[in-house]
């Protein structure tokens, strides 16, 4: 991969990328952000001098791959099932107005013959 890259992240990723983006700025070239989730602070400064700061963390200084692939995938079904009740949700709100539709097409239509 070519160094610096544009960071790209949508929701949760926007928060992501633009905490990459801080914390090591001699990496990212640029931000796209869409519908970014998180609080921003305008007055953060990157720890550890920022841009002379190394992009290449030290094996092992992060948290266990496994610790990070188990938040991932809570997160995302977490993600998928609320997902899937907005869903529900909204066929269930667009089935009543069609219901009070067609009850009102149908009144409507009976009346004129009548």
């Amino acid at each position: 991969m070519r160094r610096p890259v544009v960071a790209v992240g949508n929701s949760i990723g926007g928060y992501i990328c633009a905490s990459l983006a801080g914390d090591f700025p001699a990496l990212v070239a640029g931000l796209v952000l869409v519908n970014s989730a998180g609080r921003l602070d305008p007055g953060y400064a990157a720890p550890d001098g920022g841009a002379d700061r190394d992009p290449d963390p030290e094996p092992g200084s992060g948290p266990p791959r496994i610790v990070v692939d188990l938040l991932s995938r809570a997160l995302f079904l977490y993600l998928e099932r609320r997902r899937a009740r907005r869903q529900q949700s909204v066929l269930q709100a667009l089935q009543r107005v069609a219901a009070h539709h067609m009850r009102r097409f149908i009144t409507c239509a009976g009346s004129e013959h009548a």
